[in-house]
């Protein structure tokens, strides 16, 4: 499949997006819940898409880090680590987070 022409990765095909070439990113966010991480596919040219839920359409989030880290077991087994991008007291994400 020609991952370069989506818009949307249902998360029925994440492992097919991932077992060609692709990973994840969790991108931080905040809503009337509280401060969340959205599920984002990386194709091999750095490209993020965003993960929707299958049955709803709507973006996958996940609210802690176990949630992250067994979801990111899940998708990778065979992982060693995962990064996450952390937020600040203010809601806003930690730009310089990669960087260091």
């Amino acid at each position: 499949m020609n991952w370069n022409s989506i818009r949307v990765l249902s998360s029925y095909v994440v492992r097919e997006f991932i077992a060609g070439g692709g990973s994840l990113r969790y991108r931080p966010g905040r809503d009337e819940l509280g401060r969340f991480w959205e599920v984002v596919g990386v194709d091999r040219d750095g490209n993020e898409i965003p993960v929707i839920i299958g049955r709803t359409g709507l973006p996958k989030v996940l609210r802690s880090a176990d949630a992250i880290l067994t979801y990111h077991k899940k998708m990778l087994p065979e992982a060693r680590e995962v990064i996450v991008q952390l937020h600040d007291d203010e809601g806003n994400t930690d730009q310089d987070a990669d960087e260091n």
